[in-house]
């Protein structure tokens, strides 16, 4: 009867510490979730808010250490890097972000990636392929599921995908056909400031001042300029092309010297 009574007391002494230690487990855990988030949110406001580049990266290096499973820091990791021209860490950081349960998302993934690819002007080929076979399993996902998901957003930023590619293939006739719809895309965002455009509106600068229209190549580079503020580095190369564009205005406009290609759209 004693043995009883004794274990009763252990099991009410018991219950209370139990309790307390899950509330501080509890209570601890949950300071660092929302610590981490913070983090990730201090990091991403620098980003996108303030366009303070090399700010985030510190900021979200942290986040990254607070919770190391966390695929979005990653992710935003990724697109920092990208915007700094750290092209080969921003590709370690989209893997790993993959890796850690990304992978669902790889509509986040993808067009920086095909960026880079073609940034580095290697293995065009396989960024079709990578581009091909996204389209491909996209539609096998739409008729499977039955729903009506014809994104115009998501179909532009593809478009613009192909122009890039065969623009650096030289395949201009190929090019024609996605570049009315990638600059409808671009345009239809040029007021938004989004800094991740900072690239896409550089690249498509470029096309155009390559078909030797300076003036429309003028307004893609400031875009640039202003979408991706001082830290850039798509908008530092976009001040580049809008001197040397300036440079060689004269009193009839811009001379169209050293078009490298001619393209017979709608320029």
């Amino acid at each position: 009867m004693k043995t009883f009574f004794a274990n009763l007391v252990y099991i009410y002494i018991l219950i209370p510490i139990i309790f307390f230690l899950f509330l501080f487990f509890y209570s601890l855990y949950l300071k660092l979730f929302n610590s981490h988030i913070k983090q990730y949110y201090k990091a991403y406001n620098l980003f996108y808010k303030r366009k303070k580049i090399k700010e985030a990266l510190k900021e979200i290096e942290k986040a990254k250490a607070m919770n190391p499973e966390d695929w979005l820091s990653y992710y935003l990791s990724g697109e920092i890097n990208f915007l700094l021209g750290d092209f080969k860490k921003s590709v370690e950081c989209f893997k790993k972000g993959f890796e850690k349960g990304g992978e669902e998302r790889i509509d986040m993934f993808l067009g920086i990636l095909l960026e880079i690819i073609s940034e580095q002007g290697e293995e065009l080929e396989k960024v079709l392929e990578i581009l091909k076979e996204y389209e491909q399993n996209k539609i096998k996902k739409e008729m499977v599921s039955e729903e009506e998901t014809d994104d115009p957003e998501e179909a532009g930023e593809i478009s613009f995908h192909y122009a890039l590619i065969y623009f650096k293939k030289g395949e201009l006739n190929k090019m024609n056909l996605y570049i009315k719809k990638a600059e409808k895309y671009l345009e239809d965002n040029l007021e938004k400031h989004n800094i991740l455009f900072s690239s896409k509106y550089y690249y498509f600068g470029i096309i155009l001042k390559s078909a030797g229209n300076y003036d429309r190549a003028m307004i893609y580079f400031k875009k640039s300029v202003e979408a991706g503020g001082d830290e850039s580095i798509f908008s530092k190369r976009a001040e580049e092309e809008i001197n040397k564009i300036i440079s060689q205005k004269d009193t009839t406009g811009y001379r169209r010297k050293n078009i490298i290609m001619e393209i017979k759209v709608y320029f």
